[in-house]
């Protein structure tokens, strides 16, 4: 019998990588960085690689076509942007 993961767990991994602050755990730079995303200019590849860490640190991910996972940014005001993970079908709320 082979277990199947679901969309939840898929999504409950995703969230635990968010929440996690990169280089928390000892010996490894498993986690999310914000400030990297945050502190970068919108022109350089900031999003492909909080993806590309993301796919390293959540292996189950690379079942998923590579352009099934996205990251947006949505302008809220003139000095504010809000950051949204698309993975397939989910969309999380970064910050």
């Amino acid at each position: 019998m082979t277990a199947k993961i679901t969309q939840i767990e898929v999504e409950k991994m995703v969230r635990h990588w968010l929440a996690t602050p990169v280089n928390s755990y000892l010996g490894s730079d498993y986690g999310f960085d914000k400030h990297a995303l945050l502190f970068t200019p919108l022109t350089m590849n900031a999003a492909d690689e909080v993806i590309a860490k993301l796919r390293r640190d959540v292996p189950v991910l690379e079942m998923f076509p590579s352009d099934s996972i996205n990251l947006y940014s949505v302008p809220l005001s003139p000095d504010k942007l809000h950051f949204i993970l698309g993975i397939g079908d989910m969309a999380l709320d970064i910050m």
